[in-house]
């Protein structure tokens, strides 16, 4: 397959095709090679930025996990003392 692009190799791909490349594949859920093809691009640069972008967000996603992680320790102190009170509860109902 030949790539005929408007870019030269070396010349920094401008942002707002990078932009357009990921959103394609996170968005819209085309597969990088096809979005390659469509903007005329090698697969390898988007392969690239896709490896950059999923690090550079890897941040991010480490402060929802750390969220899910407390809101799961909330909820499963939540679920132990609703036992504790239906268990005491059914004491009650049982004397």
């Amino acid at each position: 397959m030949i790539f005929v692009s408007y870019f030269m190799k070396g010349t920094p791909t401008p942002q707002h095709i990078r932009d357009a490349v990921l959103a394609d594949i996170k968005d819209n859920g085309m597969i990088a090679a096809e979005a390659a093809r469509k903007h005329e691009i090698h697969p390898r640069l988007v392969y690239g930025w896709l490896a950059s972008s999923s690090t550079k967000s890897s941040g991010g996603l480490q402060h929802e996990v750390n969220k899910l992680k407390r809101q799961n320790h909330e909820l499963l102190a939540l679920v132990g003392q609703l036992m504790l009170e239906l268990k005491s509860f059914k004491k009650n109902i049982h004397s």
